[in-house]
């Protein structure tokens, strides 16, 4: 999951990045990113060299307070390989740009 979750967890931040778009004349898509939370466990417990000092503590911090999506949103599964997250990124992205030309 990329590491820019957390600044999104909560509804009140969501709101507020979909204003500041809105009064640029900006459209917003959200991608929530999910795992399967044994793969989470192994990535971290594997990790070598990594810049992020989040460890599982962290990621069931901000999984147990995550509030759900109450907007149109596209749901990304990076439990499989980077390159198969990358595909489902690209179709996700194409799909919205299809649907709002």
């Amino acid at each position: 999951m990329p590491y820019t979750g957390h600044r999104f967890s909560r509804g009140r931040f969501r709101e507020r990045a979909v204003a500041v778009a809105d009064s640029v004349g900006a459209d917003t898509v959200f991608v929530h990113v999910t795992c399967d939370t044994d793969v989470v466990k192994r990535r971290i417990e594997g990790r070598t060299n990594s810049i992020s000092d989040a460890d599982l503590r962290v990621y069931h911090l901000v999984k147990d307070t995550f509030e759900p999506f109450v907007r149109d949103h596209i749901v990304i599964d990076n439990s499989d390989s980077l390159e198969e997250t990358h595909c489902q990124i690209e179709q996700s992205i194409l799909d919205v740009v299809t649907e709002r030309v």
